[in-house]
């Protein structure tokens, strides 16, 4: 007992080392503003998110006491509770307030009104859907893990959604466009010749900008009086009358450079324009040769195969959907279960159920972990942080993300528990109490499928779009 506990320990010892080092090298790398207590939370979130993924495994296996492994889903639960309810969320505004200048003594009270907003909102939020199979105290489990769950079940099948109909689309090799290496060369010239007119015009407007401030200089009395007609000339010489004429001729003239000079910027500003347009037309068509090229490697062919098999499964993930949707159903069997069951018939032999019912459980739930790990680490907290993040707003956008990577896996767990065998699930529902389990996978499939119906629509509009461009060259 006391060396599986230590492996336990062990294991989220090294899962919160992960996500510090993640937290450094990624998300930090190129930033010198660096919080402790957002580092801090990050890891301490990610790694309780973990452990019950681990403890799912754990589960299967059988490892570790059932007691020990309770008291370790309640130690994840719980404080999962607090930190993305009451911690991060009062935290993230005690940072905005300081960001926006705000005295210490100012921040930390608006920072707990602003918590009881938030907390309002929060579980007002709950009420339309039917979470709760009864009613619970306002402060239990089983009401925060039932909000929480409303919110990361919607990032988890908005995700899946887009997933499901990008990543056929970006594996497969029919949908990419021919490109031929005369269009990017005729491209290139194009570019060439642009940012030549460019420079030659800019150095036209500093020819003008020098023109200009020898007009200002004043000394032009000379040039003015040959340049005018006898009677401006001779006006020239009356006192008070020549000084304001030389002044007039001077100003006409600097008015006619300034008009020329803002003549030339106007067609600078739009050969810009035509060269920001160009350069990206040419980095597209680039891509597009370098995953033509890519497709025909081994790696690519093999990239291509499984977008087949992805597009197989999403067509069918879809049809599910919708017909779940519809016929208002729920599954009851989990798909090892039924897998074996559909084996064992075609054999037409009995097999070790149990046995081979725990094998693949585990062997599935270790993939659905790893998948679901790595797809919102890279999909999400990635593209958000590079998008969006700022030496300023580098450390909210971290909370925020925080709070959803807390979401997405309280709401992974619940979702992954039908797909286990019913004795592998018992302790889940105990530790997350009396929730609407069906409710969740109901609100999975219509998220879902109206992700996959966006995501459809455009890409088709993009792909569209983008062949068209590039017949046009």
């Amino acid at each position: 007992m006391a060396v599986e506990e230590g492996l336990c320990l062990l294991s989220l010892v090294a899962v919160f080392l992960g996500g510090w080092v993640f937290f450094d090298r990624f998300l930090y790398s190129e930033y010198e503003i660096k919080n402790a207590a957002v580092r801090w939370l990050f890891a301490i979130t990610w790694t309780l998110s973990c452990s019950m993924f681990e403890l799912i495994i754990f589960e299967i296996l059988g490892f570790m006491e059932r007691d020990m492994r309770w008291i370790n889903w309640k130690v994840d639960v719980i404080g999962l509770l607090l930190i993305l309810l009451f911690i991060v969320p009062c935290y993230l505004f005690y940072l905005v307030f300081r960001g926006v200048g705000l005295r210490l003594s100012l921040a930390v009270p608006f920072s707990m009104i602003c918590l009881a907003l938030f907390l309002h909102f929060f579980w007002t939020l709950g009420d339309p859907f039917p979470i709760l199979t009864q009613e619970h105290g306002i402060f239990s489990i089983e009401q925060g893990i039932s909000r929480i769950g409303v919110c990361g079940v919607w990032v988890m099948a908005a995700l899946s959604g887009y997933g499901a109909v990008s990543c056929p689309y970006n594996y497969l090799a029919t949908f990419r466009s021919k490109v031929d290496e005369q269009e990017v060369s005729e491209l290139k010239q194009r570019l060439s010749m642009v940012m030549q007119q460019i420079y030659q015009k800019k150095k036209w407007i500093a020819c003008k900008r020098l023109e200009r401030q020898a007009l200002q200089g004043g000394n032009n009395s000379t040039k003015t009086s040959a340049k005018a007609g006898w009677v401006s000339g001779a006006l020239a010489w009356i006192p008070f009358i020549g000084p304001l004429i030389r002044r007039l001729n001077s100003d006409s003239r600097v008015l006619d450079v300034e008009l020329k000079m803002e003549a030339l910027a106007a067609e600078v500003r739009g050969l810009e324009l035509v060269q920001k347009e160009i350069f990206l037309d040419i980095s597209e068509l680039l891509e597009v040769q370098h995953m033509l090229k890519f497709s025909k490697s081994l790696e690519g062919k093999f990239f291509n195969l499984m977008g087949y098999f992805c597009t197989g499964y999403c067509v069918y993930k879809v049809v599910m959907t919708t017909i779940n949707i519809v016929l208002r159903r729920v599954g009851k069997i989990d798909p090892i279960s039924r897998g074996l069951h559909i084996f064992i018939l075609i054999i037409g032999y009995e097999i070790d159920h149990e046995f081979w019912a725990q094998t693949l459980s585990f062997v599935t739930a270790g993939v659905l972990v790893l998948c679901t790990v790595r797809g919102f680490m890279k999909n999400f907290v990635m593209k958000m942080f590079e998008s969006y993040s700022s030496s300023v707003s580098s450390n909210c956008i971290v909370l925020l993300l925080v709070e959803v990577m807390g979401m997405y896996f309280i709401s992974a767990v619940m979702l992954m528990r039908m797909n286990i065998p019913y004795e592998y699930r018992k302790i889940i529902a105990e530790v997350l109490g009396d929730i609407h389990f069906n409710f969740y996978h109901r609100w999975f499939d219509v998220i879902f499928w109206f992700s996959a119906m966006g995501t459809a629509l455009y890409i088709f509009y993009d792909h569209n779009r983008s062949t068209s461009r590039l017949k046009a060259y």
